[in-house]
């Protein structure tokens, strides 16, 4: 899925686009090379080089505002996906990417219900020939003991291969 997604992704079409009204110009099809060339060029500045995502991002942020947090909660789940996986293994030393700001929030939450367990959930803990950094749960593993986190409140669920399995051994991770 990841593969289809990263040859299928918006940015990738941009630039096909591009490529393919390149082809359409030098094969002789100028006008449809010159719209294919322009709908890409246009595409690249909107989608990439001015802030629309942030845009687009807005009303979903103001619909679906932050909602009031009980005076007590049993757990909080630290969804994975903020782990740079290659990098951590690389240099030693577990990095978070883009959306590290997951576990900005879960310190946040765990501060402010000390008596929350918290779960992480992702793959599996360590691949052989990996390292403790070579996963998406090592990196966790290792950025939870790092922030000082008490490691008894902390469990790995750790079988998961998508979102849905997240989702679904959580779940009975829990009850």
């Amino acid at each position: 899925r990841y593969f289809l997604w990263t040859l299928l992704g918006p940015s990738q079409l941009i630039l096909l686009g591009l490529l393919v009204g390149v082809g359409l110009l030098l094969a002789g099809w100028l006008r449809a090379g010159r719209v294919v060339t322009s709908a890409a060029g246009l595409a690249l500045v909107i989608l990439g080089l001015l802030p629309t995502a942030a845009y687009l991002a807005s009303p979903l942020e103001r619909r679906f505002p932050q909602p009031d947090l009980p005076s007590e909660v049993a757990g909080i789940i630290l969804l994975a996906g903020a782990e740079r996986v290659s990098a951590s293994a690389t240099h030693g030393v577990p990095q978070l990417g883009m959306h590290g700001d997951r576990y900005v929030t879960m310190l946040r939450l765990a501060t402010r219900f000390p008596k929350a367990r918290i779960v992480f959930t992702g793959d599996a803990l360590a691949k052989p020939g990996q390292g403790p950094l070579g996963t998406q749960t090592g990196v966790a593993a290792a950025t939870l003991a790092g922030l000082g986190l008490d490691g008894s409140r902390v469990t790995f669920e750790s079988e998961s291969n998508d979102t849905c399995e997240n989702a679904t051994n959580t779940r009975a991770l829990v009850s």
